[in-house]
Order: structure tokens, then C-alpha cells, then sequence
């Protein structure tokens, strides 16, 4: 309880001196203040020594704990250090600013803060990366783990080139990666992403690719409520032959037992915060899969409800082989439910490709079952996409093959005078030829065209 390690009391900063390094071949895990937390109460610590591991086959690594295990509680803490993986072999990497990994039941992070920079910084490798702000992952047969009013004001980013593996990162918690239990394995509650998440080079990553302002990506069983991200995510160059997912909120939902509801992406004063951006790419030697959303770049599965989108959403892709989904709630949309969410963020796509798209709420609809969603949802977003047919005031482009009902009669889209598609503003007589792209052939509320309608009223 209240210690100050590496902490120069004469400055206020740290002492400059004090390190901690990973060196040896082998699993290790490593933090300023323990390697192993198990079963312990701590409380008011702050960390200044920088942290890091080379040459190790697998590393957790945290600012402050490598492993946190089994009923373990850590409040007011919190870390001002980086924490930097340098190994470059095929081991898994977890990396976070307060901790690498929780397992087990029963723990709680509770108001803790990471200011430090968390970075995986090898020139290459085959191995599996797992980064965030407050905790790298949360795995194993786990339960109620629950991380409350934290806030990650750090940097988070990575230069490595993945190879065949996975890469998941996020502001608060990377992935997780639990064993379905029955109940919630992780409970994120009113947590805040300042710090900029940036992705500078990766190629390959075959087995999953995740980036969110809170959460990387969503295995099994999250709840997620009242998180705010006003970090910018971007991507500054290819990610080559692969999907890749980002996400204001969380980077990928694949489980139906997640539940994201009343986040926030971005501010309305200022639609620079939370800004997701993917820079001209140059070469793109194999297809590419990009998904971009205000809320979630890949719904797969699981809920989102009263969400909001501010930030700005831009591709500047013009690459044939790179085809880029944007939405200002879902990127890509292909199970779970939409529900009360609001999108006010811009949203372009350069690519002229006719498989990149642009939407108010879903960049692109993929559904294999029937499904109705996007009740009480609202749009003021300016839409936009380089291939102007796949662009839509609610859905840029339709590719699914069941009945999809977005809105209802009695709950219908409402689109404001403020969103627009392609530099077309929407008024009260033109909205619903701008509802889709116009491949979707849906022009007007409620009528339907082949197995989709939209439903929607002008406000």
C-alpha cells in the first residue's frame, strides 16, 4: 500500500536510474512491483521503472504486475513507465500498462490509471501479441473479473510484422480470451481511453486481428458499459492478407453473450477525438479484409444499446486488393442486435473497389438468418465512399443472403438535416433514396427490396 517505486522525490519523476529487463530463454512473467500476484489485496502504488523483455520464448509483462491470479484486488494504482516486449521469436506476448494477464475468479481492477507508453517494439515475428493500456489479457476459466473507472492515458502501439498469428490490442483490456462459464467472465465498467493506439506495420496476421478504444476483441461473455474512448486508432501502412478490425469501442464482438451499452465513441465538441484512420496504402500484394466502426468494426455476434459514435472515420485506401467496410455504429454486421445507438461521426472510404462501402450505421450487412435490428437508432453522419453506389445514410452495402429488417414501424431510423451521402444533404423529401447504397435498390421507408427494409422517418 503506497509505495513509490523508481520515484525521485526531489523532481517528482522518475529517478532515472531504476530499470527492469527480461533477458533470459524461457516463459517469464515480469512487473516493477511482482511477477505473480496471487490471492492479494493492493492498494495506492505507483511505478515509474521501465519495464522489458528480450529473447524470451513467452512474456507477461506489466508495468506494475506480470500475472495477476485468484481473487486479487488493485486500487488507485498506477503506472508512468514503459512496458516494452523486444523478444522476436514465436512465443504469445502479453503486455500491459498495470498488468499483463488475469486469470481466475473473483478479481477487480478498481479507479487505476496508465500513462506509460505499452509497446511491442521487435522488428519481427511468429508469435501471438496481446497489448493494452490496463490489462494485456484476460484468459483462462475465469469469471466476474471486473475493471472499473480506469483510464489509459498511454500510447499503445506496435511495429512488429505479425506472421500467422494473432494480434489483439485495446486501451483498456486486449481479448477476452475466457472459457464460457455461464456467466460474465469480464465486467468493463465506466473506464476511459485517452491515449493514441497506433498499428505502424503489420502483415499476415491469419488468426485474428482485433483493435478497440476499450477492448481488442470479445471471445466470450464481456459487459461493457459506460466506457468512453477519445484515443485516435490508426493505421499507417498495409496490413497485408488479412482481416483486420477496428473498432472506437472494441475491435471485434464474436460471442452473442457480449454487451456493449451506453459507450461512447468521440465527443460532440470535437470530432478529432476518437478518429479512426487508415493511411494511403501503397502495395497490397494479397486481398485484404478491412472493417472499421465508431462503435465496433466486426459485429459478429452480441448486443450494442444506446452506443455513440462522434469520431470521424477515414480510409484513404484507393488499392485494388485492399477493400475497406466503414460504419458509424458496426463496420461489418453479420449477427446480434443494434439497438438505440446514435452516429454523428464522418465517415469516408476512399476505395473506388465495388466490395469497399461506406454506412451511417453498418458499412456493410452480412447476415446468413433472418434478422431485425437498428431500432431507435438516429444518423447525422456525412457518408461517404469512393465507389458512390456502395455508400448509404444507414447501410453502405448489402451482401447478405436472409431477411435483414433494420428500424420497425413503431421504432423507426431517425435521420437528421445534418447527415448526408456522397455531399447529398438528406431532407424530408429525398432521405429515403439516400437510406443505402443504391446497389440495395431500397428507396423508401418500409419498402422493401429483395430481402431487406429499411425503416426510417426524417427529424
Amino acid at each position: 500500500k503506497n509505495l513509490k517505486l523508481g520515484y525521485d522525490p526531489a523532481t517528482g519523476k522518475a529517478d532515472g536510474t531504476s530499470i527492469m529487463a527480461g533477458t533470459k530463454t524461457g516463459n517469464t512473467r515480469l512487473g516493477a512491483l511482482a511477477g505473480l500476484l496471487d490471492n492479494s489485496d493492493i492498494e495506492g502504488i505507483e511505478t515509474y521503472i521501465n519495464v522489458s523483455a528480450t529473447q524470451i520464448e513467452e512474456i507477461q509483462i506489466g508495468g506494475m504486475i506480470g500475472r495477476c491470479q485468484n481473487s486479487c484486488i488493485i486500487k488507485n494504482c498506477s503506472n508512468y513507465a514503459t512496458v516494452d516486449a523486444k523478444t522476436e521469436n514465436t512465443g504469445s506476448v502479453y503486455v500491459g500498462g498495470l498488468l499483463a494477464t488475469v486469470v481466475g475468479d473473483n478479481s477487480e481492477v478498481i479507479s487505476c490509471t496508465n500513462y506509460g507508453t505499452v509497446q511491442r517494439s521487435a522488428a519481427t515475428t511468429k508469435g501471438n501479441s496481446f497489448l493494452a493500456g490496463i490489462i494485456g489479457r484476460v484468459g483462462g476459466n475465469t469469471d466476474d473479473v471486473v475493471i472499473s473507472d480506469c483510464v489509459n492515458k498511454g500510447v499503445i502501439k506496435t511495429t512488429v510484422n505479425v506472421k500467422n498469428k494473432q494480434l489483439y490490442i485495446g486501451g483498456i483490456i486486449s481479448m477476452d480470451n475466457t472459457i464460457d462459464t455461464g456467466t460474465y467472465s469480464v465486467i468493463v465498467t465506466n473506464c476511459t481511453n485517452e491515449g493514441k493506439i497506433e498499428c505502424t506495420s503489420l502483415s499476415t496476421c491469419t488468426n485474428g486481428m482485433g483493435v478497440g478504444g476499450i477492448i481488442g476483441y470479445i471471445k466470450n461473455g464481456a459487459k461493457l458499459s459506460g466506457c468512453i474512448n477519445t484515443g485516435t486508432i490508426s493505421k499507417p501502412k498495409n496490413h497485408n492478407g488479412q482481416t483486420s478490425r477496428f473498432g472506437g469501442i472494441v475491435g471485434w464482438s464474436n460471442t452473442g453473450k457480449s454487451i456493449i451499452e451506453n459507450c461512447t465513441n468521440g465527443s460532440s465538441s470535437d470530432n478529432s477525438l476518437g478518429a479512426i484512420e487508415s493511411s494511403v496504402q501503397t502495395t497490397a500484394t494479397d486481398a485484404t479484409l478491412e472493417y472499421y466502426g465508431g462503435i465496433v468494426g466486426d459485429l459478429t455476434n452480441g448486443s450494442v444499446k444506446g452506443c455513440k459514435n462522434y469520431g470521424s472515420i477515414k480510409t484513404l485506401s484507393t488499392t485494388a486488393n485492399i477493400h475497406e467496410y466503414a460504419g458509424g455504429v458496426v463496420g461489418v454486421f453479420s449477427g446480434g442486435s443494434i439497438e438505440n445507438c446514435q452516429s454523428y461521426g464522418t465517415v469516408s472510404v476512399a476505395s473506388g473497389t465495388n466490395t469497399s462501402s461506406a454506412g451511417g450505421i453498418v458499412g456493410t450487412n452480412i447476415v446468413d438468418s433472418a434478422n431485425t435490428t437498428g431500432t431507435g437508432c438516429s444518423v447525422g453522419a456525412a457518408v461517404s465512399c469512393g465507389y458512390s453506389a456502395n455508400a448509404g445514410v444507414v447501410v453502405g452495402l448489402y451482401t447478405n443472403t436472409a431477411t435483414s429488417t433494420l428500424g420497425s414501424s413503431s421504432s423507426p431510423i431517425a435521420i437528421s438535416g445534418s447527415a448526408s451521402v456522397n455531399g447529398t444533404t438528406a431532407t424530408a423529401s429525398n432521405f429515403a433514396t439516400l437510406l443505402a447504397g443504391s446497389s440495395a435498390g431500397i428507396t423508401a421507408s418500409g419498402v422493401a427490396s429483395g430481402l431487406n427494409t429499411i425503416w426510417a422517418t426524417f427529424e
